[in-house]
């Protein structure tokens, strides 16, 4: 992430945790998250942004 980005997203962020951004996430699908750094994390913040249904759940993906 560029630091002109990184700047904005923290501008428009309604924060939710004091390190926002300790994990580059770039991908997510069901309960993991693959981080930029070759990691795969479980997400333990449920219902914080995908309401626990997980990410990408294909039931939510096709009625999309």
């Amino acid at each position: 992430m560029t630091d002109a980005l990184h700047q904005a997203f923290l501008r428009h962020l309604a924060a939710t945790s004091p390190h926002p951004l300790a994990l580059d996430v770039t991908a997510a699908d069901g309960c993991h998250l693959n981080t930029r750094d070759g990691r795969r994390v479980l997400d333990l913040v449920a219902g914080l942004a995908v309401n626990n249904t997980g990410h990408r759940h294909p039931r939510v993906v096709q009625a999309i």
